[in-house]
């Protein structure tokens, strides 16, 4: 299915179930049928909905990917909602997706009924404007764990994706990306194969590191009063869990859960660990 959700702005998208509506977000290098498990499950007691962000491949919208900003995704978002008339949902967003839902709690109170997010890459729960240069060396005096994770993400991680997907080598940044986030070579290959391919299709989308990161205030975070899951794996890249355990100090109702064994795709490597804990948590805050 396709919803046209402003300004020319076509997502595709899979609905199934009835019920409280709860809607997913994907990361990077990603589409809606990096969701079909969750979709299977929580179609059962929810009307559950996963659509594929503004520049995912299998969309087709005119634009440059350097316009794959938090802002233009949150409002893509709200359209969405809006468009399908399932508000408030249950808002689920994973890494990128994550740092999506959280900004769009933020902006859209009245569309939400509680927010899941999975190690969203929120940088600024732990420095608020991730684009100052003055900031990140007083984050090295403050805390030097996080800035060397956070430099160290950037030699395993950032800049041979960027490399990788600039030479047209859409697997090999791919694979930067999952092995750099689970901090665990090897890790891209033990996912599925068609998990795999659709992340090497989506890859050009590794060029989001380019983009200036959102500065968002610790003080507007505050402002989320939706109840809020965070999720964090045991052994992903040790900045992602940092900015979970920042955020979940952050955020006012809000509750932080670990999956054993698993790094930053719980959804994918331990997904009925995973399912127990969304489930559980939507459940508990389904009956207001």
């Amino acid at each position: 299915m396709i919803a046209e959700v402003g300004q020319g702005i076509r997502l595709a998208y899979l609905e199934e179930g009835s019920g409280q509506p709860v809607v997913l977000v994907h990361g990077l290098c990603a589409d809606h049928r990096a969701w079909e498990p969750q979709i299977r499950v929580l179609s059962n007691h929810y009307r559950t909905v996963a659509y594929s962000r503004r520049f995912s491949t299998i969309n087709q919208n005119a634009g440059d990917i350097h316009e794959d900003t938090v802002l233009n995704n949150v409002e893509d978002l709200a359209g969405l909602i809006k468009k399908l008339q399932i508000n408030p949902a249950h808002i689920v967003g994973h890494s990128y997706g994550g740092e999506i839902a959280t900004y769009f709690a933020y902006k859209h109170p009245d569309l939400l009924r509680s927010l899941t997010i999975i190690e969203p890459s929120t940088l600024s729960a732990i420095i608020e404007d991730p684009n100052s240069g003055f900031q990140r060396f007083m984050l090295l005096l403050r805390n030097p764990s996080a800035a060397m994770a956070l430099l160290d993400l950037a030699k395993t991680l950032i800049d041979p994706a960027l490399k990788a997907i600039r030479r047209g080598d859409s697997t090999s940044a791919a694979r930067l990306l999952v092995d750099g986030t689970q901090a665990k070579p090897g890790s891209f290959d033990t996912f599925p194969e068609g998990y795999r391919n659709m992340m090497i299709e989506n890859a050009r989308e590794i060029y989001n590191f380019e983009i200036p990161e959102l500065s968002f205030k610790r003080a507007d975070i505050r402002q989320i009063r939706a109840p809020t899951l965070i999720i964090k794996g045991e052994t992903s890249h040790k900045i992602l869990r940092q900015i979970a355990n920042s955020l979940s100090k952050i955020i006012p109702n809000c509750e932080l859960t670990t999956i054993p064994r698993s790094g930053h795709f719980p959804q994918v490597q331990c997904t009925q660990d995973f399912q127990s804990s969304l489930r559980g948590f939507l459940e508990s805050h389904s009956r207001q």
